[in-house]
Formats: structure tokens, C-alpha cells, sequence
């Protein structure tokens, strides 16, 4: 198992125990105790990512941020909801799993979707699982950039 010591940013800034999951092209997930990464031995990843739910709204000429929108025809919608449904599970499942072996408060979801769609799905995950707190990353614009970047610089320059 492979373990980093990470410096939070954003709003994980405050906690050193919770679940974190990255939803890009895939879903990744990275359990984190006491300010340090776990990530397992498989690097596992999830096919319930933005890639599938992208390519199906550009299908109907639209955008990640087209979702949630009025005018998001019918078939796309539908769609949508599907996705967001097999993510949740997906997360719900995952988050369930742990908590049978590991304690822990928060879940952190980052990503680079509009935060309208990260919200919607916090929000849902919250109402399945409500004893967690579940909170969307603030930093969609590059969330795994940001981090990726931070690594070394904490390594370097902050005392352990």
C-alpha cells in the first residue's frame, strides 16, 4: 500500500480523517487518516465517471453545463438521471464498505463538473447516507492538477 502525507486544501482544509472521491473522466477513490492518503493496492477505478455522461450530452449538442437546465430535451434528462443514479450507488456502496472497517465523518467529492451537478449529487448521496457529511471540492477547475501540484511542495517545505 502506498501512503502520502497530504496538506488539505480547500474543504478538506480541516479534516484529517474522510473518504475522497475524485469524479473526472472516472471515479477514483483515496481514503485519508490522520492528514495521510491511502490509496490501496489496485488503483481502482470506477466506470460511473463524467466521460460516459459527457459524450451522451454532446450526442444531443450539449455540455456538462447544460445539465440541470430547463432546456435539456427529455432523452438527455433521462439520461442524466440514470448516471447519477448508478453514481450514487456507486459512491453510496463504497462509502458503506468503509465505514464497516474504518470511522470516519466527511466524504470530500472533487471534480471538474459545474458545481451544480456536484451538489446535486452531494446532496442525494447526504439523503442516503445521512450520518456522513458529504462536500463538493470547491476547485473544479482542476481539482487533481491542484493537488498533484501541492504534493511536492508539502513534502519540501512543511515538518511531519
Amino acid at each position: 500500500m502506498h501512503i502520502e502525507r497530504l496538506a488539505p486544501l480547500g474543504v478538506a482544509r480541516s479534516l484529517s480523517d474522510f473518504l475522497f472521491f475524485y469524479l473526472g473522466p472516472h471515479l477514483h477513490c483515496r481514503l485519508v487518516l490522520n492528514y495521510q492518503i491511502h490509496r490501496g493496492r489496485f488503483g481502482l477505478s470506477h466506470d460511473v465517471g463524467l466521460l460516459r455522461l459527457r459524450e451522451e450530452l454532446k450526442r444531443h449538442g450539449l455540455t456538462l453545463n447544460d445539465v440541470g437546465s430547463e432546456a435539456l430535451p427529455r432523452a438527455a434528462a433521462e439520461y442524466y438521471t440514470e448516471w447519477r443514479r448508478l453514481c450514487c450507488r456507486q459512491l453510496v456502496d463504497s462509502v458503506r464498505s468503509l465505514l464497516s472497517l474504518v470511522s470516519f465523518n466527511s466524504v470530500v467529492v472533487s471534480s471538474y463538473a459545474p458545481p451544480k451537478l456536484g451538489e446535486t449529487l452531494c446532496s442525494q448521496l447526504h439523503e442516503e447516507v445521512p450520518e456522513v457529511d458529504f462536500l463538493y471540492g470547491a476547485n473544479f477547475v482542476a481539482p487533481k492538477a491542484v493537488g498533484a501540484a501541492n504534493l511536492p511542495y508539502h513534502s519540501r517545505f512543511v515538518v511531519q
